[in-house]
């Protein structure tokens, strides 16, 4: 595909996520892209979006860990975008509407300082347009949907503290209605979130992409994702305590 071709793909998948209809370049099977051709539309609609009048404030690092290299049948790493207008505080009741096949993730974020290293950690809820149109999942549809991100709900205590103080963290839990549905490591690779964003401003450099002060990492999650219906009260929990949740609605 040329250059053209690739930002009317852009405008295309920006239309489709305004009417709640993803990927729909998916699902024609013959369309392919490469690596470099993904993230290059997805930095396109990065820039539709803001012209829009949102803002990019940070990354996601996904297929990372196990659970999700199994449930996808795919290995990343890959990276995606995070939006001002879809942050989400705790207790917030979102409505399964707004979202396609909604899924949830428990997963551990840091915030950047700066000096471009991490400041704080802290865990947040992630929420996922969960749906694959073609009929072999791909690393480039995940990239090109944005690594299905649609979102994060931020804990409303002050629970971010420095990365070496969640050293004793053994499990990060993910509860429905109360239930334990998944539990793990709180970092998804073995290097911890050093690891993830290290790796994540080097793929960056390659697209001209970079870190920047204040960003967001989501650093990849040991878990996998949850399907949720209307009525779920959604909670994560670092061993004990519950830190963020939502209901949906």
């Amino acid at each position: 595909m040329n250059k053209i071709d690739l930002k009317s793909l852009a405008k295309r998948q920006w239309q489709d996520y305004q009417q709640n209809n993803p990927g729909t370049f998916f699902s024609i099977e013959k369309n392919t892209l490469s690596l470099d051709e993904a993230y290059e539309v997805q930095k396109e609609c990065t820039k539709i979006r803001c012209a829009s009048g949102d803002e990019a404030i940070g990354y996601k690092v996904g297929c990372t860990g196990s659970k999700i290299i199994e449930q996808f049948g795919i290995a990343g790493p890959i990276y995606g975008r995070l939006f001002k207008n879809e942050i989400y505080v705790s207790g917030i009741k979102l409505k399964k509407n707004n979202f396609k096949n909604l899924a949830v993730e428990a997963e551990m974020a840091v915030e950047i300082g700066e000096d471009l290293k991490i400041k704080k950690a802290f865990p947040v809820i992630e929420l996922h347009n969960f749906i694959f149109r073609s009929k072999r999942k791909t690393l480039i549809e995940l990239i090109v949907n944005n690594a299905f991100n649609a979102g994060l709900v931020l804990s409303d205590k002050k629970i971010a503290k420095p990365i070496n103080q969640w050293d004793s963290a053994k499990h990060l839990i993910l509860k429905v209605n109360g239930k334990i549905v998944e539990f793990g490591n709180p970092w998804a690779m073995r290097g911890g979130a050093i690891e993830s964003v290290k790796w994540l401003q080097e793929n960056l450099n390659l697209h001209g992409l970079s870190i920047k002060q204040n960003n967001i990492i989501l650093t990849g999650t040991s878990l996998s994702l949850y399907h949720v219906n209307v009525g779920d009260f959604i909670s994560v929990f670092i061993d004990k305590d519950e830190l963020v949740n939502c209901k949906i609605e």
